[in-house]
C-alpha cells in the first residue's frame, strides 16, 4: 500500500485494512490538526474507520470530511465557513484532509505535484480527475473521525479562511455559492431589521427559528455551539 502524506500524520494504517479492500494508494493531509497522537482524531477503531471509508469507496477518488472539532469558543466562528465548504464539497468535491484514490488514477493525473503551490489544492486536483473522466465522489465524516482547526487564535482563522474563501469561491459551483450567499444574507436580516424597527417582538420571532436551523445545521458538521 503506497501513500502520499503531505504531513507525517497517519489516518489509515495498513494492519486497519481488510486484505480484500486494501486500496493501492491512500492519501492522507491533516495539517491543520494539532495532535501528538497521529490516531487521536479517529472517532472509532482504526479498523472500523476503515471499514465505513471503504464502504461506499466505488473506484476513484474519493473524500471523506472530517467532522470539525471545536474547543475554545472563538473556533465557533468556523461554522459557516465550515458548512459552506462542506455544501460546495459533498458529493461532487474533494476534502482537502482525506483522499482515497487508486494508484493508477493518482498516477494518470500527476499526482499532487500539479497543484503544488496551491491554496485549496483539493479543489484543483478534483479538476484534475474529472478531466481525465476519473469519477470524484465525498461524503462528511462525522462518527467517524474529527480535525481541529486554527488552534492558534483568532487571527490564523481569520487568515486562514479569508485564503480559502478568495481561492474557493471561484471553483465552487455557481448555484451553490449563490444559494449559500443567500442563505447567509437571509440570517443577517432579523437583527439588522430589529435595530432598524425596533421591532424586538416580531424580529425575535423571526430570529428563533433562524437560529435553531444555524444551529442544527452546524452539527451535522462539527461540535459547533
Amino acid at each position: 500500500m503506497a501513500r502520499y502524506v503531505k504531513q507525517p500524520r497517519e489516518l489509515l494504517r495498513e494492519e486497519a485494512l481488510a486484505p480484500h479492500a486494501r486500496p493501492e494508494t491512500c492519501v492522507v493531509e491533516l495539517p491543520a490538526t494539532q495532535r501528538s497522537d497521529p490516531l487521536e482524531h479517529l472517532l472509532l477503531p482504526p479498523r472500523l474507520v476503515a471499514a465505513r471509508i471503504l464502504s461506499d469507496y466505488t473506484g476513484g477518488a474519493f473524500s471523506v470530511g472530517p467532522y470539525h472539532a471545536v474547543r475554545k469558543p472563538y473556533e465557533n466562528l468556523s461554522i459557516f465557513f465550515n458548512f459552506n465548504v462542506t455544501v460546495g464539497t459533498v458529493p461532487g468535491g474533494l476534502f482537502g484532509q482525506m483522499l482515497l484514490v487508486d494508484r493508477e488514477s493518482y498516477r494518470r493525473v500527476g499526482g499532487h505535484e500539479t497543484v503544488r503551490g496551491r491554496i485549496l489544492e483539493n479543489f484543483w486536483l478534483a479538476e484534475k480527475f474529472r478531466a481525465v473522466g476519473i469519477p470524484v465522489c465525498s461524503k462528511r465524516g462525522r462518527g467517524a473521525f474529527s480535525f481541529r482547526m486554527y488552534p492558534n487564535g483568532r487571527r490564523e482563522l481569520i487568515e486562514g479562511w479569508t485564503k480559502g474563501f478568495a481561492s474557493g469561491a471561484g471553483q465552487t459551483p455557481r448555484g451553490t455559492l449563490l444559494l449559500a450567499v443567500a442563505w447567509m444574507s437571509g440570517l443577517m436580516l432579523p437583527p439588522i431589521l430589529y435595530l432598524a424597527t425596533g421591532d424586538w417582538l416580531r424580529w425575535g420571532a423571526v430570529y428563533l427559528p433562524c437560529a435553531a436551523q444555524v444551529a442544527w445545521l452546524g452539527r451535522l458538521v462539527g461540535a459547533f455551539r
